[in-house]
């Protein structure tokens, strides 16, 4: 019998102390995912044996295709292939049934690549180091514009290169950059720290704005997560037409976990233009969350240089899904992407996460589905113990979490 993650949580955060207390707000209708089966694939994973690894995944519900970042070599096969693995994606179809995802096929593989392959062709990006090392940390299609955006994290404790959101067609030739806010950027006196940069990227139903992630706090922004804290990132929403950013907003992180006692905001998901399914993801292989995530009535930080110490109404997010408190489901391992999937034959959407144990690992793949759905319920939030800096939520402590569903077979 599939179960449903039944806690919830909500958070109405207006800034001043250091606990969490709770909010007077009633939630309706919070999400709910259904968890459906697992699928195992290879490392092998380019149309005619090539081997790559995976660090992204998005989905376009025009062309019923999956697109799968990480190294690719688009000569396997031919009477050339590549000589080594270039970042780059792989063009999936995925058969999916009531239990899950049944097969992956790769239609076809690319590289990341320029017009000319040379450095001046985008003199704001490094070409040469960026085509020999860095991959997609995120990715996401868009099929109105036929395009596709990917994130890479940069080096910005290295060389000072920033994290970038870029712009490619199809077959993966690079359009253009989009334009970060200063805040984001790895120099001057605002600086992101390695390893905690651009890991997630959702563009909306409508098309109409692309919403991009960060891991973790800007060193501006105050201290990580620790297992008695959280801390805040910041999510940002860019126009896709103009490549600029118009909002963004503070992301309340929970305390750490695991071994290594970590947590990150790893992806976003796009609900609707202001609402997200957002993961969040320790170090551990059963320390992943997921969140439903509402802008609401947050500030706009986008002005903000640094939010350390600062009063600032933050997004409000409600636990959908613990990974380590939900029995029957397998370790998620290292998370890669979270992505909506076809709709379902009952009229449920989809939503598939992915994972692997990184570009050297010997595990497999691994494609885990869900299906997506209101839970037809009504909480009244209550929150204890999270120990976010400078924050407190006004109003009465609330009880009453949703009840745990049940699927049937």
């Amino acid at each position: 019998m599939k179960r449903r993650a039944g806690a919830a949580l909500a958070m109405c955060l207006v800034a001043t102390s250091s606990a969490l207390a709770g909010c007077a707000s009633t939630i309706t209708s919070p999400i709910a995912l259904d968890y459906l089966g697992r699928h195992q694939e290879a490392r092998v994973l380019t149309a005619d044996g090539g081997t790559g690894g995976l660090s992204a995944v998005g989905y376009d519900s025009e062309h019923d295709v999956f697109y799968l970042a990480g190294l690719a070599d688009p000569g396997a096969g031919s009477a050339t292939p590549s000589a080594d693995l270039n970042p780059g994606f792989h063009v999936t179809r995925m058969r999916l049934h009531s239990d899950g995802v049944r097969s992956v096929q790769v239609l076809r593989s690319h590289s990341w690549t320029t017009v000319s392959g040379t450095a001046s062709d985008i003199p704001s990006i490094n070409l040469k180091r960026w085509i020999a090392t860095s991959g997609a940390e995120a990715i996401a299609a868009d099929p109105r514009r036929n395009r596709l955006y990917w994130s890479s994290a940069g080096e910005p404790m290295s060389d000072g290169e920033n994290p970038t959101i870029r712009v490619a067609d199809i077959h993966g030739l690079t359009l253009g950059t989009f334009t970060l806010p200063r805040a984001l950027r790895a120099s001057g006196s605002h600086r992101v720290r390695a390893d905690h940069t651009l890991t997630g990227l959702a563009l909306t139903p409508t098309g109409r704005w692309l919403w991009a992630a960060m891991r973790g706090p800007l060193l501006q922004d105050g201290p990580l997560p620790t297992p008695a804290r959280g801390a805040l990132t910041r999510i940002t929403r860019f126009d896709p037409d103009t490549r600029t950013a118009t909002a963004q907003y503070a992301y309340p992180l929970d305390p750490s976990t695991g071994a290594e006692s970590e947590n990150g905001l790893s992806d976003l998901l796009a609900l609707d233009d202001s609402s997200f399914l957002a993961v969040e993801r320790g170090s551990g292989p059963k320390s992943a969350r997921i969140f439903h995530a509402t802008v609401g009535d947050a500030d706009n930080v986008l002005d903000r240089p640094a939010l350390d110490g600062q009063t600032v109404r933050v997004v409000t997010k409600t636990k959908v899904l613990d990974f380590a408190a939900e029995p029957g489901l397998p370790p998620l391992g290292r998370f890669q992407g979270v992505t909506l999937g076809p709709v379902l034959p009952d009229g449920r959407q989809s939503v598939m996460l992915v994972s692997a144990d990184g570009i050297a690992g010997a595990r497999d793949h691994q494609v885990l589905t869900f299906a997506l759905r209101s839970a037809r319920c009504e909480i009244r939030p209550h929150i204890r113990g999270y120990q976010l800096p400078q924050f407190s939520a006004t109003g009465p402590k609330g009880t009453a979490p949703c009840h745990t569903h049940e699927t049937p077979e």
